[in-house]
């Protein structure tokens, strides 16, 4: 989790300086998603989902494949979890 932190801030920083009308179209989708979600489960893919399109609006691809490597690590750890509602 760490590791994500630190690259989704560079990420982060770039995709403001970068980011064109498509991505920002994007990012507002993807806000809109993590909004709506009702669950737990689903809101944590949209995070996930979230973070991706910043990473991807940052448009540096070693990066963004790093960045989606650390994810897939994320969710290889957590296909066991459970989660409770209201949690």
């Amino acid at each position: 989790f760490e590791a994500r932190l630190y690259l989704e801030f560079g990420l982060t920083k770039a995709a403001f300086e970068r980011a064109d009308a498509d991505d920002v179209t994007a990012m507002r989708a993807a806000m809109v998603t993590l909004r709506a979600s009702t669950d737990a489960a689903r809101f944590f893919d949209a995070v996930l989902a979230f973070h991706g399109v910043v990473a991807a609006a940052a448009h540096i691809p070693v990066l963004e494949g790093m960045h989606q490597t650390i994810v897939t690590s994320i969710k290889a750890v957590l296909t066991r979890v459970r989660f409770v509602d209201q949690y």
